[in-house]
């Protein structure tokens, strides 16, 4: 999973992520979040690689205004290359909105480690023109 949130950081697509990844490992899987580092922001560090059962893998992302979502997927996405030449993948889940993909760095992660499937996190009314677009 990729996700711009997880714990320590909590938001609501933190929580959503957190919720679903532990509720997969319950049930026998594994799983391992991609996700920004918190601990110079004062969130604290992660505790360990692992929280309940989850792999967890911070990666630097830059603090600028409207740039961090295009560094934390440069960085989400080298991570993911190397953690799929340990131990192949067989999905990715891109949590949105707090990372952004280029359409080729999508297809490249769906035709050279596993197929991918996307959450829109957030309100209607905040994202339904991107959505609409999107949809064309």
């Amino acid at each position: 999973m990729l996700a711009g949130e997880y714990p320590p950081r909590w938001g609501g697509l933190g929580t959503a992520t957190h919720h679903l990844a532990s509720a997969m490992v319950a049930d026998g899987h594994q799983v391992s979040v991609i996700t920004r580092h918190t601990s110079w922001l004062g969130f604290g560090a992660y505790p360990g690689t692992e929280l309940q059962g989850v792999e967890v893998h911070p990666v630097a992302w830059a603090p600028v205004p409207m740039a961090f979502t295009r560094s934390y997927g440069r960085a989400a996405l080298r991570k993911l290359r190397r953690l799929h030449r340990q131990n192949p993948i067989d999905i990715v889940h891109l949590h949105c909105p707090m990372i952004a993909l280029t359409a080729r760095q999508i297809r490249s992660i769906r035709s050279q480690i596993a197929p991918m499937v996307a959450t829109m996190h957030g309100t209607w009314l905040g994202e339904k023109d991107g959505l609409r677009l999107a949809s064309r």
